[in-house]
């Protein structure tokens, strides 16, 4: 007996695929994006109390390129959450 899929003549297939594709990317920006803010943070944290005087300066352009990571990836989600 062969299963007919009634969404394959309707562009409904296609709506909800797309529709479950943009979530899922969604999410995965939400995730990276947050845990590059948080391992930026850390980094910042580690650059200004710990590290010596000669490194500083690369820990902190280091937080800086992975606080920008994390924010351009939340600030990219924000439009795949309201196209979706």
């Amino acid at each position: 007996m062969a299963i007919i899929d009634p969404y394959v003549t309707t562009g409904e297939h296609r709506f909800h695929a797309t529709r479950r594709r943009l979530k899922k990317t969604a999410l995965v920006m939400l995730l990276v994006g947050l845990v590059s803010l948080v391992l930026g943070a850390v980094v910042l944290v580690y650059g200004l109390f710990l590290a010596r005087v000669t490194a500083r300066g690369r820990m902190l352009a280091m937080a800086g390129i992975y606080s920008g990571g994390g924010l351009l990836c939340l600030l990219i989600r924000w439009p795949l959450e309201s196209f979706r």
